[in-house]
């Protein structure tokens, strides 16, 4: 682990209450214009964890107490899909609550969790929480960011 991660991982095994902080959640409406069938979404999160090794990486104790990253080449991240109305906003915000509010098992699970919240068939809400030991609040953003 670099430095910076080694800092962030001893904050918070320190406090149990440190990943309200450092799990770092966004919202993001889906464009109409965007093709926002479940099938489509599903494959651009893959796409996304498919091409940042960060988005697979446990952070795994070794027998003499210290941390390491292991990054898997492959495998399968869950995406919570869930009913909304209107614009779905309000579901979003449930769903950003509901699984920004616990702390990742970095040793069992990847560092970042998807739902999608559909209206009338259709997805309209993408919800992402990342672990801050992978990424920062620039790579969020830069990640998160529409692109055209």
């Amino acid at each position: 682990m670099t430095w910076a991660q080694q800092v962030m991982w001893r904050a918070a095994t320190l406090s149990r209450t440190q990943h309200l902080f450092l799990n770092l959640r966004r919202v993001l409406a889906v464009p109409r214009r965007a093709p926002a069938n479940l099938s489509s979404v599903v494959q651009a999160i893959g796409t996304l964890v498919g091409r940042h090794g960060g988005l697979r990486t446990w952070v795994c104790r070794t027998a003499d107490g210290t941390s390491r990253q292991e990054t898997a080449a492959a495998g399968q991240v869950p995406v919570l899909v869930v009913a909304g109305t209107g614009d779905g906003a309000a579901a979003a915000a449930e769903l950003t609550r509901r699984l920004g509010d616990v702390a990742f098992d970095h040793g069992r699970e990847w560092p970042v969790r998807f739902a999608v919240v559909r209206v009338d068939g259709v997805v309209r809400q993408l919800v992402l929480v990342f672990s801050h030991s992978t990424v920062d609040a620039y790579a969020v953003e830069w990640c998160c960011e529409t692109r055209g």
